[in-house]
């Protein structure tokens, strides 16, 4: 194989943009919040219907729709006495998924991919940080229970399938000017390493 060289330019143009990022992020201010407790009950009467226009029946649907062409930051919450039994249940249905796809393959029914499980759980009141460039409404459904068992996700509602009583769970998020696209991640990280989530791969280590 022939010697390969790099242009040195090349990596005095990445970095320029790379300060261009920096630039944006020195002067960044995350946008207030919206939230939503996850209403169980709205959620179970959609969970038999699959047109768009169901899911446009819930205010918080309708608002990530209509922001979805714009990067946005987001994350779930829930009370801290009940953070352990929700790292225990998803930590159980990672398990169960594992096994699924190890002997049966993604493509079956009870299959879905949960989000990442640490080994150890570490106390706190959010369970999860994310970030989407585009379609935050997409994320939402699929976060929630209601998208491809086979796109990584929290998908709740399926966790939750035999449950007698479920914790309360909010979802928090923040739309984000679209100039801001290119360092959506980079402001993740930032609100992942503050809120600390027990479930979830971590981005950004101290």
């Amino acid at each position: 194989m022939a010697k390969i060289e790099f242009d040195a330019s090349l990596f005095s143009i990445y970095a320029h943009k790379v300060k261009e990022q920096i630039s944006l992020l020195d002067n960044f201010q995350l946008p207030p919040s919206k939230s939503w407790i996850i209403d169980w009950a709205q959620l179970k009467a959609f969970q038999q219907l699959t047109r768009q226009n169901n899911w446009n029946q819930l205010p918080v649907y309708r608002d990530l729709l209509i922001n979805k062409n714009s990067p946005s930051i987001y994350y779930f919450t829930n009370e801290k006495k009940d953070a352990q039994r929700l790292f225990e249940l998803l930590k159980k249905s990672k398990q169960e998924s594992s096994y699924i796809r190890r002997e049966k393959g993604v493509k079956e029914k009870g299959f879905y991919s949960i989000s990442h499980v640490p080994k150890l759980f570490q106390e706190g009141d959010c369970i999860y940080v994310g970030s989407r460039k585009i379609n935050i409404h997409e994320r939402f459904k699929q976060h929630l229970g209601y998208g491809s068992g086979r796109t990584g996700a929290l998908h709740l509602s399926k966790v939750f399938s035999l449950e007698e009583s479920i914790p309360e769970i909010t979802f928090h998020y923040h739309i984000l000017d679209k100039k801001y696209l290119k360092i959506t991640e980079h402001i993740e990280c930032v609100v992942q390493n503050s809120l600390n989530p027990f479930i979830g791969k971590k981005l950004l280590e101290d």
